[in-house]
């Protein structure tokens, strides 16, 4: 390891307040070192302190004297002050880094083979491997989600990005251009993906913040490549930005954590942890320390690995959140049709009864009527019950319209067919026939129960008293169903009782003839009397 321009192992020279220290001699001093128990590893983190410290002190020396003012004769710093302050600050950085690397090497963890450029091809090919999944994902479930799409493209660019910079060695040259194509895919997919996350969080409003920065951050990466002499301010300027991005894409996760609570505040956790340690990057480079970014030293293995954890955490992170926002549109979907069907069935229900009732009185309509009669027909056909019809007709319902007007006589039907149901059991089916005309179907009932029934409802409608219109009456006709006849049969036999009770003086019952079969529905209906 170089530290201020002279070779630091074996040796170690630290110039401090003028003294020179040597790094073999200070562990060869330690009461347990060399035979008597300390091993190379222990020596070289004592070692490591012994950087750290006296580095300070060399640097706080060289920042007090150059303060101070203290100078030569000539009235510029001394050598020897020179030496110290630039030094100190390299010994700091040196330790530091020395202090990281041996934590990782320790002899008192498990033996774990760490390598940069191995590190740094995993992270390209992870990268590569979640936009593969994603594609085959959404070619599978032929569901197309802008988000994944999006996100799927930034993977590409970042893996690529990292695959680039893995293949330095490759291209057997110190300063090849595709590493800093390299390291611009890396920070360009980094904030496509914190766009992503902002827009599918529902923060638009990073998004033109992220493009602005990125829009200063890559040209003062390049005019800083161009114009450098070294690779130093470069790994500065790089490592600042991707700070940046990582801070960024924590602050974005811990604003809106409440989407999901856990999953976020960990994400938002380790993006902040990788985000200071690269800030800490920066600043140990701003002490003096020559940063290489594919070195294997303490800082560069340390890193790569907190951005491989951190690459897989956002990755499932962002698709477990992509799965709980399509699982929770699919519950929405579901609920939202469930509601449709409920509609659909309500607006079938309401058709329905449109398609079976009389709108005026609530009844049921002729049509519906009919069927439900062909039905009861043949279950006493198939049991050998008694079934009887009964038809009531307004008397002069005609002249009810004329002089008191339509709207009076809807109320007429209105109020009779209400009286009516008073007067019928629940087995029974009353049903507006037509105009003023009414049909009432017993089963299990006989023609003189049929009777019965119809002298009732005779009385009860004379009794009635309707506003504006008075009394009004109606005529009457039963007729007992016989064993396989037809229903046209039975109406015009029907038909024909009503006929005699108008022609009667109406306001009367008539039951039908077994002999009365003659077609009187044929005949013009204005031939019977209203």
């Amino acid at each position: 390891m170089r530290l201020g321009g002279a070779e630091v192992g074996d040796i170690g020279e630290l110039v401090s307040g003028g003294r020179v220290m040597h790094g073999k001699a200070r562990i060869a001093s330690h009461p347990v070192a060399g035979d008597e128990g300390i091993g190379l590893e222990q020596g070289r983190v004592l070692q490591s302190v012994d950087w750290i410290f006296h580095g300070k002190q060399a640097y706080t020396a060289g920042l007090i004297r150059a303060r101070t003012g203290a100078a030569t004769e000539a009235g510029s710093p001394t050598e020897n002050d020179n030496s110290g302050f630039s030094m100190g600050r390299r010994g700091i950085g040196s330790g530091f880094n020395q202090c990281i690397l041996l934590f990782l090497r320790s002899p008192y963890r498990a033996r774990i083979t760490m390598d940069t450029r191995t590190l740094i091809f995993s992270l390209g090919l992870f990268n590569l491997s979640f936009a593969l999944v994603v594609f085959v994902y959404q070619r599978c479930r032929k569901h197309d989600m802008p988000h994944l799409r999006a996100w799927q493209l930034a993977k590409l660019v970042a893996g690529s990005g990292y695959l680039l910079g893995w293949s330095r060695p490759l291209w057997g040259a110190e300063w090849v251009p595709w590493i800093y194509a390299g390291n611009l895919m890396q920070w360009l997919g980094i904030a496509m993906e914190l766009a992503v996350y902002a827009r599918f969080l529902g923060a638009p409003r990073w998004v033109p913040v992220v493009r602005a920065a990125m829009m200063v951050a890559v040209p003062v990466f390049i005019a800083t490549v161009w114009l450098a002499s070294s690779n130093h301010p470069m790994i500065l300027v790089g490592t600042g930005i991707a700070a940046l991005l990582y801070l960024a894409m924590s602050a974005l996760s811990l604003n809106q954590f409440r989407q999901s609570p856990q999953l976020l505040l960990m994400m938002s956790a380790l993006d902040g942890a990788l985000g200071g340690c690269l800030a800490l990057k920066v600043i140990i480079g701003l002490l003096g320390v020559e940063l290489v970014s594919y070195q294997n030293n303490g800082i560069n293995i340390g890193l790569y690995t907190l951005a491989f954890v951190v690459m897989c955490i956002n990755g499932f992170g962002f698709l477990l959140q992509v799965q709980q926002r399509f699982e929770q549109q699919l519950q929405q979907a579901k609920e939202a049709a469930e509601r449709l069907n409920q509609a659909l069935e309500s607006a079938n229900a309401q058709l329905s009864h449109m398609a079976t009732t009389d709108m005026l009185t609530g009844l049921w309509n002729r049509r519906h009527f009919e069927s439900m009669v062909r039905q009861e027909m043949a279950r006493a056909d198939r049991h050998e019950q008694a079934l009887s019809l009964l038809i009531f007709d307004l008397d002069h319902f005609k002249d009810i319209n004329d002089i008191h007007g339509h709207l009076a006589g809807d109320r007429v039907l209105v109020e009779l067919t209400a009286l009516a149901r008073q007067h019928t059991r629940g087995c029974d089916l009353l049903a507006r026939w037509g105009g003023e005309e009414f049909m009432l179907l017993m089963p299990d009932t006989g023609p003189q129960q049929a009777m019965t029934v119809a002298e009732k409802l005779r009385s009860a409608f004379e009794a009635q008293q309707i506003p504006q219109v008075g009394r009004v009456t109606a005529s009457f006709g039963v007729a007992g169903y016989l064993p396989n006849e037809s229903l046209d049969s039975w109406i015009s036999r029907i038909d024909a009782a009503l006929y005699q009770a108008k022609q009667a003086g109406r306001n009367s019952v008539r039951l039908a003839s077994v002999s009365a079969l003659r077609p009187v529905r044929h005949r013009p209906r204005e031939t019977r009397p209203s």
